[in-house]
């Protein structure tokens, strides 16, 4: 596993990360329940031997930083443990303190953290922050409670908008995938100049591009649908799956810190370290998946399906 060292840090971290929220809630497009707690927590132990050291989790993800935080009790070594809040619509930095102070003192006990390493404000929208909320954040800092902050976004309005306070946001979460490109052309090359972490969800695009997601595509979905046939002809061509080559496309992106991916199955877990440990992609091939474009950039959304899939 090769390492990435964050910026303004000390700590390098795995380019590969395991998101756990499916093993602390019903999750994905079947709303899949989670494994029995002692299997969820031999997964991330077998993550932790494969040299994976961040870890993903959430105050909103169910039991998942209660098995994070059984998991890393005899975790050989300190993983950077990354959670979340969510903000509250207050204006008011009193409400603020009290809601964020109510949801990090159960994640600190949860995870066994007098410090947590990394509290990334959840699924922000466009322009999110307000002096309250630079107030609240700074109060948790000079009390020992946050040692970083961060946000975890949608679209690229938020994460564009957090890059213009680099002091209290060390790290962006933002979706990428093979046929989500979106952050390629202003978002990266900002991050680096400001010196932001960027980790990356949903690389496989919802199972889309892992052939987890099986049922097939409306016609309202075409585009997207198209985009697919090319990856999939894409993969085959290069004798690979599809998983493989969307892994490896992201993962081995020099924009990128970390590369999230969930999973809540052994074989599924080694699989995705297997298709890791054959290296980065050729450089004709990336050539080739940047001619891929989606034209309905919406469907690039997991979020936007659901109307499609249940009409």
């Amino acid at each position: 596993m090769k390492f990435n060292r964050l910026e303004r840090s000390e700590f390098d971290v795995s380019q590969l990360g395991l998101g756990t929220v499916a093993l602390g809630m019903p999750y994905g497009l079947g709303n899949t329940p989670p494994p029995e707690e002692k299997k969820s927590i031999a997964l991330i132990h077998r993550a932790f031997e494969a040299g994976i050291n961040y870890i993903d989790t959430a105050s909103a993800y169910g039991d998942s930083e209660e098995v994070v935080g059984k998991a890393c009790i005899t975790a050989p070594f300190q993983p950077m443990i990354c959670t979340k809040v969510t903000v509250p619509q207050e204006s008011d930095v009193r409400v603020l303190i009290q809601q964020f102070s109510q949801q990090l003192e159960k994640s600190r006990s949860l995870l066994a953290m007098d410090t947590l390493p990394l509290v990334k404000l959840h699924s922000q929208r466009g322009a999110f922050t307000s002096p309250a909320l630079f107030n609240a954040m700074a109060h948790f800092t000079e009390c020992g409670w946050v040692s970083r902050w961060g946000v975890s976004t949608y679209g690229l309005e938020a994460p564009l908008h957090a890059l213009s306070f680099p002091d209290f946001f060390t790290a962006l979460q933002v979706p990428y995938s093979a046929l989500d490109r979106s952050a390629d052309s202003e978002l990266f090359p900002r991050a680096r100049k400001k010196e932001v972490d960027v980790v990356v969800r949903s690389i496989f695009l919802q199972g889309l591009l892992s052939s987890a997601t099986t049922r097939p595509l409306p016609r309202a979905m075409s585009s997207l649908n198209k985009a697919l046939g090319e990856f999939v002809l894409c993969a085959a061509d290069a004798g690979i799956s599809t998983a493989e080559l969307a892994l490896r496309y992201v993962a081995y992106n020099p924009s990128i810190r970390v590369s999230l991916f969930g999973t809540t199955h052994f074989e599924e877990l080694d699989q995705n370290l297997r298709y890791y440990e054959a290296g980065p992609l050729p450089a004709d091939l990336r050539s080739r998946i940047h001619q891929i474009e989606v034209e309905d950039k919406q469907l690039l959304n997991p979020g936007n399906w659901t109307a499609h899939l249940n009409g």
